[in-house]
């Protein structure tokens, strides 16, 4: 098991994600990120500081790299929260559990639709699987209007988590 503390300020947080504690800030104003939890104080009390888990600040640290992939940040939060896969493969990370690596992909199509109306498909796979089939990717095409994929995004989840705890164990440490 990883001996690792259990919750963390947003400071930490934030420099491990790669953004500033006033963005993560930002984000729950702004109902983007509803991740943390007050230890001590209240709501509504200005001196209140928030702390993350390991588990939520790797999962904001896969929707800040979503979001810097092209995903609106909002849509790049509701990925990771409404994904068990993605909760798995991070606590898989967090564990040691010698899992192989994860990667989320995003295959899209007619993403540049007047209306919006282009399709995509969501799906997790294991590293060997994505190595195997990530070039059929691009001849992917929409079962009804046989419209072929024109994105293709591919983010290593394992990676991810492994680079946010160890981000955070050295915030720990130091």
């Amino acid at each position: 098991m990883n001996n690792l503390k259990a919750i963390f300020f947003a400071g930490a947080v934030a420099q491990a994600i790669g953004v500033s504690p006033i963005t993560i800030r930002h984000w729950r104003e702004r109902g983007v990120c509803h991740f943390g939890h007050i230890v001590e104080g209240g709501e509504d009390n200005p001196r209140s500081r928030r702390r993350y888990d390991v588990r939520e600040a790797c999962m904001m640290g896969v929707a800040v790299s979503l979001s810097r992939f092209g995903l609106e940040l909002e849509e790049a939060f509701n990925i990771v929260t409404g994904s068990e896969a993605l909760k798995n493969t991070i606590s898989a990370e967090f564990f040691d559990a010698g899992e192989p690596d994860q990667i989320f992909c995003l295959v899209a199509g007619n993403s540049a639709s007047e209306d919006g109306s282009g399709w995509s498909n969501v799906l997790f796979l294991s590293l060997a699987d994505w190595q195997a089939h990530v070039a059929t990717a691009f001849d992917a095409t929409d079962a009804l209007t046989k419209e072929r994929a024109d994105t293709v995004l591919s983010v290593n989840v394992s990676a991810i988590a492994r680079r946010v705890i160890k981000a955070l164990r050295a915030s720990d440490e130091g």
